[in-house]
């Protein structure tokens, strides 16, 4: 039976800890079976342990749909499967097992059955457990990156996206700088000095998103304000006409439409390379929240979309979330461990198949 599958590695398994999970059919796409247990997580492989106690290191691709379903749900960490407690709006407290969180309802496994909970109907941290750790089927996954990674926002102007058809990212660590211009003339809750501004309220979402880039050789680096050379400029605008202003003195075309809006970035490339890119702040509209978005975006995955809410590449979420979800993590992972600038719809669509489910959120 062990010959079914094509044999990667094989040594005896029974010491590993994932002995808990039973033994189980799996199915290949053409249809081949096999009984095995799943083992453990490997790069971008599983390994799985047969009757006889030999282990196969697969890609989850070669396996049915079925079996790349319950690949998935063997993603979440442990701590999130065995979260028991959770309170209500009232403050009304009860036990049960995580299922699943879709953005809109919790599922929960209560006395043997399951519980649909909306998520309105939770008080606040359990709330924002919940949402931290949605899950949506692959296929909307797919549909949301593809839609955040693969358009402009901008493109077809106010409120839409046109497709761009290939993957933007940095190649080089981005020296990112604050811009003294116009600041002055702009009040902020937070600080009142770029200096400031940048240790308190632009580091600490540098250093989320480092965490995030750790182990892909990219990593933004926060430098003095007003450096010219550096390659992510951060101006402050009190009006459209400094939005054209700013745009002009970076020779970037006015083709955007200026909004009353909280945020907007701008970027060169080059093959999918970004090489110079701009984010301009509005003082009225200034949050975690945006400068969460802005910094994310700037990275590569320049869209918004609606498929999925608790996202900063939402942008009709209302409030944006101040910090990033699963799939956000995912997202910027999955680009600059696995795409390489200027990767194709084609290539790309090839590469989520391969990675995505396994890919550490």
């Amino acid at each position: 039976m062990h010959a079914i599958f094509p044999l990667i590695f094989a040594t005896l398994c029974g010491f590993f800890s994932f002995g808990e999970e039973p033994l189980r059919m799996w199915t290949h796409v053409d249809g081949r079976k096999l009984e095995a247990r799943f083992i453990e997580f490997t790069g971008d492989k599983i390994v799985i342990c047969d009757k006889d106690k030999r282990s196969l290191k697969l890609p989850p691709s070669i396996f049915s749909k079925a079996d790349q379903k319950y690949i998935n749900s063997l993603l979440h960490p442990p701590e999130f499967l065995s979260r028991k407690q959770w309170t209500d709006a009232s403050g009304k407290s009860f036990e049960a097992k995580f299922i699943a969180c879709d953005g809109r309802f919790l599922r929960l496994e209560k006395d043997k059955g399951e519980l649909s909970i909306s998520l309105n109907k939770l008080d606040r941290d359990s709330l924002k457990y919940a949402l931290a750790n949605q899950h949506f089927d692959l296929k909307t996954e797919k549909r949301f990156v593809e839609k955040v990674c693969l358009h402009n926002e901008f493109g077809a102007g106010d409120g839409r996206s046109s497709p761009r058809g290939y993957v933007l990212k940095w190649n080089k660590n981005p020296k990112l700088s604050l811009q003294s211009l116009n600041f002055k003339e702009l009040s902020f809750p937070v600080a009142t000095d770029l200096v400031n501004l940048g240790k308190y309220s632009f580091a600490p979402t540098i250093n989320e998103i480092n965490k995030v880039l750790q182990g892909t050789g990219v990593q933004i680096e926060l430098i003095p304000p007003d450096q010219k050379m550096a390659d992510i400029k951060v101006y402050f605008a009190s009006s459209d006409k400094d939005f054209r202003y700013i745009l002009r003195i970076n020779g970037i075309a006015n083709t955007q439409h200026v909004r009353s809006l909280g945020a907007l970035f701008n970027y060169r490339e080059r093959n999918g390379e970004i090489t110079k890119a701009i984010i301009i702040f509005r003082d009225r509209h200034f949050s975690r929240g945006i400068v969460l978005q802005e910094i994310a975006q700037v990275l590569g995955p320049t869209n918004d979309s609606s498929l999925i809410e608790n996202s900063v590449f939402n942008g009709d979420s209302g409030t944006l979330p101040t910090e990033l979800s699963s799939i956000d993590r995912g997202i910027l992972r999955f680009i600059y461990n696995h795409c390489k600038s200027g990767e194709s719809v084609t290539r790309f669509r090839k590469l989520f198949d391969e990675h995505w489910i396994l890919h550490p959120r």
